[in-house]
């Protein structure tokens, strides 16, 4: 159960720095963010909300001219590995 709880606590960590752009250091550089979306992989238990988030945040992003296309891509090829 504990272990359980630090994943659980680990996987809404990885998603609100993602989707804020931030962490308790203040504003993310793009190398953080990517990574993070990235690590979001390791937690297939979540695989199908984790699916639905990415999504969201795309379309989100794809207004947001000032997103760069890199975070849009590693959102791609993440929502491909959990597929």
């Amino acid at each position: 159960d504990e272990l359980k709880n630090q994943r659980y606590e680990r996987y809404h960590l990885l998603l609100r720095n993602v989707s804020q752009g931030q962490d308790a250091g203040g504003p993310l550089k793009l190398v953080s963010q990517r990574a993070f979306i990235y690590e979001l992989r390791h937690f297939p238990e979540y695989k199908h909300l984790t699916i639905r988030l990415l999504e969201s945040l795309l379309t989100e992003w794809q207004e947001d001219a000032g997103k760069s296309e890199k975070l849009k891509y590693e959102i791609q090829e993440t929502i491909k590995a959990l597929q």
